[in-house]
């Protein structure tokens, strides 16, 4: 964070936001904002104020960097109900039928695909329930084969710019399940051979993880996990947690005198008048009643 809030030049701020997307994720704010308060609360104030101003920025540079994608989400989302719904209805859809609800642009039909790989991960999530298992396996189905009609498809799939994103995504669940980290990367290897665009096409998983965190969170929070997690063991060798505790203490208060307002009026009174004094105005109050 030193080095964002070091940058003056908002051109220069943008540029190092585009070039790290994947790594400012919510995990990432957290972080910052404790930071924050640690400062706030050790009066460092204007250390604080700093990075609330170098967060606000770059959270508005994320917000602008994710605005082409945001954009076209709804209107996917509504193409993909629209060829589940005539599924549901018995109507026989081709591959190429499938494809065509995609869009017309390519930034919308990778939104559209997107969406499917983000509805097939919520509902691989719902497997472990056995009230839904059964519906969650057919809506599984019927994800997998819209999302083979799009990826199948090498001329459709260029297209769209999926480039190795899908490959990727029909890995195992590396957050729900343990894996070998050298097994993990073995197996990217072979998906992507090229390293400098291995290395892209992992780091542009990690700016979907964090595109989508904005979004309905039942509908793409299982997709951003599976993303962030694949990410951060490619990148990083581990996984790390959705959140995890910050230190924002600011270790232990100087000792001072706590004396509450009753006890405060107490000492007032037993200066102004003697015991005796005091047990003459009670008993004339008590007479009074």
């Amino acid at each position: 964070m030193a080095e964002i809030c070091a940058i003056s030049d908002d051109q220069e701020l943008s540029n190092f936001v585009a070039a790290n997307r994947d790594f400012i994720d919510k995990r990432f704010k957290f972080k910052v904002v404790a930071q924050s308060l640690k400062l706030n609360n050790t009066g460092n104030l204007e250390e604080s104020a700093q990075l609330d101003a170098a967060l606000t920025k770059v959270a508005r540079l994320c917000q602008q960097f994710d605005k082409p994608l945001y954009k076209q989400m709804k209107d996917a989302e509504s193409r993909l109900g629209g060829v589940l719904a005539k599924n549901m209805q018995g109507v026989a859809l081709t591959p190429e039928d499938i494809r065509q609800a995609a869009g017309s642009a390519p930034l919308e039909a990778f939104a559209y695909w997107v969406v499917i790989v983000a509805a097939l991960s919520a509902w691989e999530g719902k497997l472990s329930n056995p009230d839904v298992v059964d519906t969650a396996k057919k809506k599984i189905q019927e994800l997998v084969e819209v999302r083979d009609a799009v990826e199948s498809d090498f001329q459709f799939a260029s297209f769209a710019n999926i480039g190795s994103l899908g490959e990727l995504l029909k890995m195992p669940n590396v957050d729900l399940l343990d894996y070998d980290i050298e097994q993990l990367r073995e197996t990217v290897a072979v998906i992507e051979p090229d390293e400098d665009a291995r290395q892209r096409a992992i780091r542009r998983l990690g700016c979907l993880a964090c595109e989508l965190e904005r979004h309905n969170y039942q509908a793409y929070s299982p997709l951003v996990r599976r993303a962030a997690c694949l990410h951060d063991m490619l990148l990083h060798g581990k996984k790390y947690p959705n959140i995890t505790p910050e230190d924002c203490d600011i270790g232990p208060l100087p000792e001072r005198e706590t004396v509450s307002t009753l006890m405060k009026m107490q000492e007032q009174i037993d200066k102004k008048y003697s015991f005796e004094e005091l047990v003459e105005r009670a008993q004339k109050m008590t007479l009074g009643w």
